[in-house]
């Protein structure tokens, strides 16, 4: 099984035994927490992995800026 570092995720080729080869490569985040945790996935390709990794770090990266720019709201 071959595994590389990627963006703090971890990203082997792992094919399950189906012949759909879209899930040949599997990532998960190194602090990931398992169900629920939503920083992991299955690629069909090591390009597309890390394709998918810089996706979600777009998505929340631009959440996380969004929420700490956003104004707190009045307490009156």
């Amino acid at each position: 099984m071959s595994r590389t570092l990627y963006r703090n995720f971890w990203i082997e080729y792992d094919p399950p035994p189906i012949p759909d080869r879209n899930h040949d490569w599997r990532w998960a985040h190194e602090d990931y927490d398992g169900p629920g945790d939503r920083r992991c996935g299955t690629s069909a390709s090591l390009e597309a992995a890390r394709a998918e990794i810089d996706e979600w770090y777009l998505e929340n990266l631009e959440r996380d800026i969004a929420e700490e720019f956003e104004p707190e709201a009045d307490s009156e």
